[in-house]
């Protein structure tokens, strides 16, 4: 399905030098597995890892970097570390500083891809949380193909995959992984809505995933058709709207009337 996916959009091309965000975490174990074990289906010609140690969890972060090594060693694939050289106190300084490493890493490497391991879950989740924030249309999930965030693109190959496919896979493999104890941590948002949903049947729970997988393909498919119809029309728009829609675009508008409004205003045009 980790194939499929890619291809569908176009995640990788062939010869891609991929560099793949490893934390020793169960997710991005499997994704690095599978990238470098089945490059070939993927037309990758060369992955490399990287992992950036938060120094954030005293001996449990060096066990994360250690088991990170040992495991490229045994995939036969090159390992990149980084450390934190400042005290990181918040989620977001953390991410910011471990995609400024993984944007430095892929340019010394060469890499044309950085691939990070976000899961279906992690998809659902981002929803609920983009909710519970009241953010706007262009924020229902996690985009498959980020270009903002790097200088080289940041695609998510898992964003089809569940959380307990992945536990099975790895089982069934005798594949280990590292537990990061942050992650149970329920002063973050994240964690208290990952705790509520713990709570769901898994039957249920799994037919809730699928269904909103199709809804994210949907609405990704929506934010590419009209960012592609704003872009063919954005001369014919007026400023004001067309500063509006932008935002939009961006993610940063509050109200679902933007859109009906941006619809009803090409419409207006083409009958033109």
């Amino acid at each position: 399905m980790t194939t499929i996916f890619s291809k569908k959009l176009s995640l990788f091309e062939k010869g891609d030098i991929v560099l793949v965000g490893l934390s020793g975490g169960r997710d991005s174990v499997f994704l690095t597995y599978v990238l470098s074990t089945y490059k070939s289906k993927f037309g990758i010609s060369e992955v490399v890892a990287a992992h950036f140690n938060h120094m954030t969890r005293g001996r449990e972060s060096e066990r994360d970097e250690k088991f990170s090594v040992s495991f490229c060693e045994k995939l036969g694939i090159k390992i990149i570390i980084g450390r934190a050289t400042l005290p990181l106190k918040s989620e977001d300084e953390m991410r910011r500083e471990r995609y400024k490493f993984f944007e430095e890493t892929a340019k010394k490497c060469e890499a044309t891809k950085i691939a990070t391991a976000h899961t279906l879950d992690d998809n659902f989740e981002t929803f609920l949380i983009n909710l519970a924030r009241r953010k706007g249309f262009f924020s229902f999930g996690i985009s498959p193909k980020n270009y903002s965030l790097c200088s080289v693109p940041v695609v998510r190959p898992l964003l089809s995959v569940k959380r307990s496919s992945i536990e099975n896979y790895l089982k069934s493999k005798n594949i280990n992984f590292v537990s990061d104890t942050s992650n149970i941590n329920l002063k973050y948002l994240r964690n208290r809505i990952r705790a509520s949903l713990s709570l769901i049947p898994q039957d249920i729970y799994d037919s809730i995933l699928e269904g909103f997988l199709r809804f994210w393909s949907s609405c990704y498919a929506i934010q590419i058709f009209l960012s592609e119809t704003f872009q063919e029309n954005k001369e014919k728009i007026p400023q004001f709207l067309r500063f509006e829609i932008e935002n939009f675009m961006k993610g940063e508008t509050k109200s679902f009337e933007d859109i009906k409004r941006f619809i009803s205003e090409i419409k207006k045009k083409q009958k033109q």
